[in-house]
């Protein structure tokens, strides 16, 4: 989901996609295969859940600011709401339809389903590390670096493949961070009505509460792991 948000915004609101690449494990890093098991955690994840999540985005030349976010999933079903779009996927047949709030259009194809279903994996990584064990406000954790050319992208899954936290930072000495995603509720339960089907992306099932400001510790918004 994160790769939607940063793309769209990058794009001022025309969604405009890499095509799909190898995301093969990095021989730089002696826990690659830990690494590649989270992914997998992550884009297998077939639990009944609802994640509500706050985002500050910054780029450069601008303020910061922040939006809300959510996911929603039942077994293979996903869906993903931002302020820019709305995506629905199948996270088995990787079939996926993305509707632009800025051009009120839909899109189809498997890149959005890669994209939502988990970590993103359509950028080919140049270095991945695992950064082990770390607690979060929904229980516990594994915190995931990936590097590609462009960005550094920092992931915390947690046991049932649930994104809980995500960091973006472009891949240059000196650039500010541009996309911090925390959770701020969890929940086994979704929202009524048939989220999962492409007519659907034509309505929000986030409820208002999740679109407000949340109260957050200090520093929730903050990159706590800087590469070394």
């Amino acid at each position: 989901m994160r790769i939607l948000d940063l793309i769209a915004i990058l794009a001022a609101s025309a969604l405009v996609w890499a095509l799909p690449a190898a995301c093969a494990p990095s021989p730089h890093s002696a826990d690659a295969a830990k690494v590649q098991a989270v992914i997998e955690r992550s884009k297998k994840a077939r639990t009944t859940y609802a994640v509500y999540q706050w985002q500050r985005i910054t780029l450069e030349g601008a303020l910061p600011r922040e939006e809300w976010a959510a996911e929603f999933n039942a077994g293979s079903l996903h869906r993903v709401e931002t302020v820019p779009g709305r995506v629905v996927a199948n996270c088995d047949t990787m079939k996926g339809s993305y509707l632009s709030l800025a051009t009120h259009t839909v899109a189809a194809g498997s890149r959005y389903a890669d994209a939502a279903c988990g970590i993103d994996t359509a950028r080919s990584l140049v270095d991945q590390n695992w950064l082990g064990v770390v607690q979060t406000p929904f229980g516990k954790a594994n915190r995931v670096r990936l590097v590609d050319s462009d960005y550094v992208r920092t992931y915390d899954i947690n046991d049932k493949g649930v994104i809980v936290r995500a960091v973006y930072r472009k891949n240059a000495p000196g650039k500010p961070l541009v996309l911090v995603e925390v959770a701020v509720a969890l929940s086994s339960s979704l929202p009524s009505g048939r989220l999962f089907d492409e007519a659907s992306l034509q309505s929000s099932f986030v409820p208002d509460k999740y679109k407000e400001a949340p109260k957050l510790p200090e520093g929730a918004l903050q990159d706590d792991d800087p590469r070394p």
